[in-house]
């Protein structure tokens, strides 16, 4: 078999669906037990293992997203068992399932041979988004309910799949439904989701006027008409958004519940933005994103690579290597806007012609893809930006396709733009599965503790360390607190604090120079606590907003120095104090 017919029988939906979720599930094995996930994978973690305890959200814990995604995690863990290989599972078939529902959905608006190119392409955001669609995050969780939603919505506006009547309004029950679960997992998508679906819906009813030949039909006509679709759609919602509600009312904690979820995050959570978007974008600036201190713009694994020197090289090699980074960053930031900008002008060419559904599933995606994107602001670090980056580049091989007519008929020109497309994809894929492959091939050091079994990195071996001191020293359903946003060691120890939120990022704090949580050590003082990193990337110093409580953590704690000699690390040296501290109660008759 030619490689031509080879690649158009593997293109085919029904093998290639089935090709691409085997690959998919296989990448989540390999990556799964691989490294921490960093202070966000701890937050859920934290919840989860809270909730599992008796807590309830807005009552005991706290968070800036609503809580679907903790409280799903909580039922995972209560059914498998509270450790991470469990999270990481459940975070393994999220990724799945966002890579073969987006597949599906690229069917409504590529050919079949594009359509897989653009699902080998999506192989490669996993590797460029880790910890993301590794770890189990909130967002990946909402961003797998979007996509159902996209293609259930995309199926809605395809003639082929559904015609009016109950396959109607069963897609129309299901969108609802999973934009309901968007929305209670990271309200901004599902919020900027239900929006993009509105439109696209009142888009089609302006549209497509109807049918002189079935103005007697029994079909609802003028306002009536344009509303209908939004029954089913709303009760769809309702179903899984109302019992949350109910829920919170029935605690007596509906009121904060809204404050929490839809005031405060669009409040407070501007002061953890510090990461410009613009920046990457000022190609004249070239030379000034490359180096160690700017990881917040590189995916995780080429930065590890790179600054930790995982492959070989001579200085020249990796100031090249570097230099390649940053073209990547570059380009990965630019192509938002260029994506955007070809999207707008193809809807606006469009826009006179939306009674061919070919034209508004494209103005659907768009929409989508808007939404979806304008729910990783204000932040802009790399983890943000390509933690919505699948949906965009669903987008980017539309535009490819409308502009350079690569979706019609096969001639000389769309057969040669789809192996130039299939070969990037390809090397992109591969590429990245080198940067990957030398990640994984350094961590080493494994790590049995009583909630987790990791492979880490030689010089993070001390996290074992720091758990068997912590558990030895401060007794099961006793205080104790981290200085940081560390969340992960209180799921690590199973040591808690009484404080709502994990982690102390600006607004979780208490917003009172740290007064509130100085009262509540001051109450009942841990006998050790953790200072983490203090002056985190895009974030205030923790110490200039919560100066209250940095004063009386110095006033009444001090440096264990000998912790690391009681409990050497497994390997590596002890890690350096900028970022982390184990500190002990001084032994005063009186606290400060």
């Amino acid at each position: 078999m030619s490689s031509k017919g080879l690649f158009a029988t593997l293109a085919q939906p029904r093998i290639f669906g089935w090709l691409l979720f085997a690959l998919a599930a296989t990448q989540s094995w390999w990556y799964a037990l691989y490294g921490f996930g960093g202070s966000d994978e701890g937050q859920i973690l934290v919840s989860a293992s809270r909730i599992l305890r008796g807590a309830v959200f807005y009552q005991d814990i706290d968070a800036y997203p609503f809580p679907g995604s903790n409280y799903l995690l909580a039922l995972a863990m209560a059914i498998f068992g509270e450790h991470m290989t469990v999270a990481r599972s459940l975070a393994g078939m999220v990724y799945v399932g966002i890579v073969v529902t987006l597949y599906f959905t690229s069917l409504r608006l590529l050919d079949e041979k594009r359509a897989a190119i653009f699902g080998v392409s999506l192989l490669g955001c996993k590797m460029l988004a880790w910890p993301a669609y590794t770890s189990y995050f909130y967002w990946d969780v909402s961003l797998l309910a979007a996509s159902v939603a996209a293609l259930l919505l995309l199926g809605l506006l395809d003639p082929k799949i559904t015609r009016a009547g109950s396959s109607e309004r069963a897609r129309l029950l299901g969108m609802g439904a999973a934009t309901g679960f968007a929305f209670i997992s990271k309200q901004s998508i599902g919020i900027y989701l239900g929006m993009a679906i509105t439109a696209v819906l009142v888009l089609r009813h302006i549209a497509e006027p109807r049918d002189a030949k079935n103005e007697d039909a029994d079909e609802p006509s003028g306002l009536r008409a344009i509303v209908a679709p939004f029954g089913p759609l709303i009760l769809g919602f309702s179903a899984v958004v109302v019992p949350m509600l109910l829920y919170f009312a029935a605690k007596g904690l509906l009121g904060q519940m809204i404050y929490s979820g839809l005031i405060r995050p669009f409040t407070d959570y501007a002061d953890t933005s510090g990461i410009s978007f613009s920046k990457p974008l000022r190609w004249w600036e070239f030379g000034e994103l490359q180096g160690k201190k700017l990881f917040f713009y590189y995916p995780v694994v080429y930065w590890r690579v790179l600054s930790k020197q995982l492959i070989p090289g001579s200085p020249e090699a990796f100031t090249t290597y570097w230099a390649i980074g940053e073209v990547f960053i570059r380009w990965v930031y630019t192509s938002l806007p260029l994506i955007f900008g070809a999207a707008a002008f193809i809807c606006a060419r469009s826009g006179s012609k939306l009674s061919d559904r070919t034209n508004l599933r494209f103005v659907a995606v768009t929409l989508i893809a808007a939404a979806i994107t304008a729910s990783a602001f204000p932040r802009a670090d790399f983890t943000h930006i390509i933690g919505i980056y699948s949906i965009v580049l669903l987008l980017m091989f539309a535009c490819l396709g409308r502009l350079a007519g690569l979706d019609g008929e096969s001639t000389s020109k769309t057969r040669f733009y789809r192996k130039f497309e299939l070969a990037v994809a390809t090397v992109f894929a591969l590429t990245f599965f080198g940067f990957s492959y030398a990640h994984h091939t350094a961590m080493t050091t494994h790590i049995v503790l009583p909630t987790a079994d990791l492979m880490v990195l030689p010089q993070d071996g001390y996290y074992a360390s720091v758990v068997k001191y912590v558990r030895d020293e401060i007794p099961e359903d006793t205080p104790f607190f981290i200085y940081g946003h560390e969340a992960h060691y209180y799921f690590l120890t199973q040591r808690f604090s009484s404080w709502k939120f994990s982690q102390l990022y600006p607004g979780q704090d208490g917003g009172d120079d740290g007064q509130a949580l100085t009262d509540m050590l001051k109450k009942a003082p841990p006998k050790v606590i953790i200072q983490g990193f203090l002056n985190f990337p895009g974030l205030p110093n923790l110490q200039n907003y919560t100066p209250i409580l940095n004063d009386y953590l110095r006033a009444n704690y001090e440096l264990d120095e000998r912790v690391f000699e009681r409990y050497p690390p497994v390997t590596g040296g002890h890690p350096s104090p900028y970022w982390i501290q184990m500190k002990r109660l001084k032994t005063s008759d009186a606290l400060q």
